[in-house]
């Protein structure tokens, strides 16, 4: 028997990772801090059914349904809803074959497969319906990190990068893949966390019916261009890409280049979680990518410099400078590349 926040499990004949309660314990910190009334809950992977179970029971979710395909699972789930003594409906199928045989539409959708979600993005998109939150994890970091390059191509018709990076190009390389199969069903994203830790990205979207929506997600995609120097520039319109490509460039996307959080969200988090990446990206600045300290003070053959000096330096300058949840050297800021290493070669 398992006990995970205020329930108790039997994992017996089912997948359970114990090193994803973290990310469990954020995505009820999410769903109390949304405070949805009413709400119907689809657990699309669900296994032990834990994630459905603390949901209902943690963050007072009305009615979930918990969805697995493997068979084993249905004894093992039914128990431990009687375990925790509470009523959802169980359902042993594929995700494929309940969107297609269902008319249910929910208010909240978990879908963390093992490897990529790419497979049940599509058929996910028939279970939704204007508002939906939208949960996603992607296991997949090889791939979205560049890694294996090409089945990044494959899976998410995206290039990714094989840099420093590669987390927050993932990132937004899952948000474009999100949006491009959305669109298809005039739907569109608004963004509202994005947790990058261990060997997982997990995104959380509210999806938003109609046309103009979906235009307007399809707007905010574009294009990285990375340079050897550890400089980058993104662009929204295809037709800039040559004029900003330099020998040696590396060119990433499409993906998503507008924010990824909602903070009034996230602050209402930390009444529920004490987690320090949740607190990290309470702070951090909202804009696409980031400078990595350590390469950029090794380029210029300077020692190491405490972080928190360099974002003091860059703020007594007039600009915004964060720490970011994607790099522990990283630095979230709107100074341009040729000020920072400019700051960096005279105050150090």
């Amino acid at each position: 028997m398992i006990e995970e926040g205020l329930v108790k499990i039997d994992t017996s004949n089912v997948f359970y990772n114990p090193k994803m309660k973290r990310l469990r314990d954020i995505s009820v910190a999410f769903l109390k801090a949304m405070n949805i009334k009413n709400a119907s809950l689809l657990d699309a992977t669900a296994a032990s059914g834990i994630r459905g179970i603390r949901y209902k029971i943690e963050a007072n979710i009305d009615k979930i349904t918990l969805l697995d395909i493997n068979r084993n699972a249905l004894n093992t789930i039914k128990e431990n809803l009687k375990i925790n003594n509470i009523d959802a409906n169980v359902v042993i199928d594929s995700i494929e074959h309940f969107a297609n045989s269902t008319r249910e539409r929910f208010d909240i959708i978990d879908l963390d497969p093992f490897g990529s979600p790419v497979p049940f993005i599509y058929d996910i998109m028939k279970l939704v319906k204007d508002n939906t939150i939208l949960m996603v994890t992607a296991t997949d970091m090889p791939v979205l990190c560049g890694v294996d390059r090409n089945a990044c191509i494959r899976f998410y018709g995206s290039y990714p990068l094989h840099t420093y990076l590669c987390k927050e190009v993932g990132m937004r390389i899952l948000l474009y893949k999100i949006i491009q199969t959305a669109a298809q069903f005039d739907y569109g994203i608004e963004p509202l966390l994005g947790i990058s830790d261990m060997y997982y990205i997990r995104v959380f979207v509210r999806l938003k019916k109609g046309y103009k929506y979906a235009d307007n997600s399809i707007e905010n995609l574009g294009y990285l261009i990375f340079f050897k120097n550890n400089e980058f520039s993104y662009t929204r319109s295809i037709s800039k890409i040559s004029s900003l490509y330099k020998k040696g460039s590396q060119i990433s996307g499409p993906l998503w280049l507008s924010n990824l959080y909602n903070k009034d969200i996230i602050s209402n988090m930390l009444l529920y979680t004490n987690e320090k990446i949740i607190k990290t990206i309470n702070n951090e600045l909202d804009i696409p990518f980031f400078y990595h300290l350590g390469l950029l003070t090794s380029s210029l053959g300077i020692g190491s410099i405490p972080i928190k000096k360099v974002i003091e330096a860059i703020s007594s300058l007039g600009f915004n400078a964060t720490r970011t949840q994607f790099d522990n050297m990283g630095i979230k800021s709107n100074i341009t590349f040729n000020q920072l290493i400019k700051l960096l070669s005279n105050k150090y």
